[in-house]
């Protein structure tokens, strides 16, 4: 017993470690606790945990703790219900009896089908795309496009609106693969199929790779281009529509005519009576300076020198208790993460266009225009 315990101070003194195990036993994961628990033993564990600590204390026990204690943790039931067992079966069964309304039978790509239903005559077909979709998102780390704008200013409203009821459908089915599979723990399913994690990429992602600029071998018609990529969408196809997103590269500055070229090429069109031409380039917005070596201390000395910032969260300031006739109320000190996707919906409703930067740098009108349509917006 003494050096269980001597084992044990030493682990807490290295809290961000996992939880030390042997062929038997494993430590229990909360820091202030010394006790040893068998593995594998589901109830003993279960009833460790609910009658030493707290709620509060469960909340924080990671994941990884059940796994090698060689037990299976109910995804549903809440802290002070712990629910723990031996086997998956068990869980399975467990799942199906209590949290009947809060399960799904479907797997991910099931549930895609079911909101955006194929042609019948490459049901099949599309099927296996979406499997090889999910597959690749699943494997695939999310990282910035390089591009700041997307198409989605240019479309006309049709195609907008198109756009919009087929986001509606992926965040449907997104919130549909959040509650988890009665066969979770089964080996023969595979991930991509039981984890909400592909879906939430593909939201994620969704309007980035769908309205991003045309690539050299694209139309750019923009109407056209977008009806070509919703039906390689809906074949299932997103893993292709979003390497080639990623595939984009924006002209660097130094490929752009100077302008002196520029005037040559006016000066060459007029001369051949190209005066569309001619017209179209002395509408052109003049050429930004390059980035380069050679430009860069000139940039540098357009700006001022940088201002050290001083904050203003530590210095009191009058509220409306105070001084009323002559400060107004001040509630900057006061502000608090918003949680409640209520209170996130009447902020976002109170925004005005094109005033504040969405995912991956651009404006959130695609985002206003999909969430605030509440008559016609199932979620």
């Amino acid at each position: 017993m003494t050096s269980r315990r001597t084992t044990r101070s030493s682990r807490t003194n290295q809290p961000n470690q996992p939880p030390s195990t042997n062929s038997r036993h494993v430590d229990c994961p909360v820091p202030t606790c010394s006790h040893t628990l068998r593995l594998g033993q589901a109830q003993t564990i279960q009833r460790h945990l609910r009658d030493h600590h707290t709620s509060l204390e469960l909340q924080y026990i990671p994941t990884s703790f059940y796994t090698s204690a060689d037990v299976h943790k109910c995804p549903i039931c809440p802290a002070e219900s712990l629910s723990l067992h031996k086997t998956p079966q068990s869980l399975s069964r467990h799942l199906s009896s209590k949290h009947e309304a809060s399960t799904r039978n479907s797997l991910n790509s099931d549930l895609i089908l079911s909101r955006i239903p194929p042609p019948t005559l490459q049901a099949d077909e599309i099927k296996q795309n979406w499997i090889k979709t999910l597959r690749y998102l699943h494997s695939t780390n999310i990282t910035p496009f390089a591009f700041r704008k997307s198409v989605y200013h240019l479309l006309d409203n049709n195609s907008k609106r198109e756009i919009q009821n087929l986001a509606n459908l992926v965040y449907i089915v997104t919130n549909m693969a959040n509650l988890p599979h009665v066969n979770t723990r089964q080996r023969f399913i595979p991930a991509h199929e039981l984890s909400a994690s592909p879906l939430w990429k593909l939201t994620i992602l969704f309007e980035g790779t769908l309205m991003a600029p045309p690539s050299q071998l694209e139309s750019r018609n923009y109407q056209k281009l977008i009806r070509q990529r919703l039906t390689l969408f809906r074949h299932g196809r997103f893993d292709e529509l979003h390497r080639t997103a990623m595939l984009y590269r924006a002209t660097p500055n130094y490929d752009k005519p100077t302008n002196s070229q520029r005037a040559q090429q006016i000066i060459q069109a007029a001369n051949i009576d190209d005066w569309r031409k001619a017209s179209k380039l002395l509408k052109e917005p003049a050429p930004a300076m390059p980035y380069t070596t050679s430009n860069l201390p000139k940039v540098q000395r357009l700006h001022p020198p940088q201002t050290p910032y001083r904050s203003q969260l530590n210095i009191p300031r009058p509220t409306q208790s105070f001084h009323k006739d002559i400060f107004n109320s001040s509630t900057d000190i006061f502000r608090k993460r918003l949680t409640d996707p209520t209170l996130i919906l009447q902020s976002l409703r109170k925004l005005n266009k094109g005033t504040a930067a969405g995912p991956f740098a651009d404006s959130i009108d695609f985002l206003q225009d999909v969430f605030l349509r509440r008559s016609k917006n199932p979620l």
